[in-house]
């Protein structure tokens, strides 16, 4: 609670670190952003380095906001040397990395391939990655292809929902090809048939590189609207909201928080604020 109201001061901060509770050190390491004057020296890097997952998640978590360095290594070190899924990793990342982060992920899910790892992939949101998302959506087991799935969607903006149905995009919201953000809604339960996606990227696959977001490029634009809009998934809402510090001023925001507070503290984030 005190963590959550931004109440922690050092004092408090210093009493708490001794308890043995990892629920304790986790709920800590996630105060570490909100502390006066910033984290004590060496408060992050030794709760990154602890043994408990939720503890090393809270700091992974911090480190995004306060947009440092350490807990993308941090997460890059586990990723390698342990399991990207734990604490989340992986994830980690995908959204705190750059190009130094493809060689980690095309590493990760040709050595695991876990549902983490795959579902990780569309948050980089990369189109070199969706041929081997094709692949796990057809051969992988249940998990694999519902994180295949979810990837996909992320990605493409796709939002197949029936497979025997071809739904034309309207001509200045077509992915890939000038389609915003804000054009995107979440569409529910998708058809996981992979003729129907195969035969859909071979059609709007884009002519370039790039990192995408629902057929439009990645952005804080495309952040802004996933936290705005009450139909995204509460699952996801948190990655977001890290995702969307790192490029902008985050909201001061808690996913976890009471409705009507949520959309006080929302009242100022648009997508078109988020581009400026």
């Amino acid at each position: 609670t005190l963590r959550r109201r931004c109440a922690l001061d050092h004092g408090l901060f210093d009493a708490l670190g001794s308890d043995p509770d990892p629920r304790v050190l986790a709920s800590l390491a996630r105060a570490l952003p909100t502390l006066p004057h910033g984290p004590p020296p060496g408060a992050l890097g030794w709760f990154l380095r602890h043994d408990d997952e939720d503890v090393a998640r809270g700091a992974m978590e911090s480190a995004l906001r306060l947009r440092n360095r350490l807990g993308f290594d941090r997460a890059v070190e586990i990723t390698n040397a342990r399991d990207g899924a734990w604490a989340d990793a992986v994830m980690f990342v995908a959204i705190g990395g750059g190009e130094d982060a493809l060689p980690v992920l095309a590493e990760d899910i040709a050595v695991d391939g876990s549902a983490a790892a795959i579902r990780a992939l569309g948050w980089y949101g990369a189109p070199r990655f969706v041929p081997f998302l094709l692949g796990r959506l057809e051969h992988g087991d249940e998990a694999a292809s519902a994180a295949a799935l979810d990837a996909l969607e992320r990605i493409t903006g796709a939002s197949i929902l029936d497979a025997s149905l071809e739904v034309e995009p309207p001509r200045d919201r077509e992915p890939f090809r000038g389609r915003a953000p804000e054009d995107y809604e979440p569409p529910g339960i998708l058809d996981g048939s992979p003729d129907a996606w195969r035969a859909w990227w071979e059609r709007w696959r884009p002519s370039e590189e790039g990192r995408f977001r629902w057929g439009a490029p990645r952005s804080p634009r495309s952040t802004a609207h996933e936290l705005v809009q009450p139909e995204f998934l509460q699952r996801d809402r948190r990655w977001a909201l890290l995702e969307h510090g790192l490029h902008a001023q985050a909201p001061a925001l808690d996913v976890e928080d009471f409705v009507v507070r949520q959309r006080a503290a929302l009242a100022g984030l648009t997508p078109k604020g988020a581009a400026e």
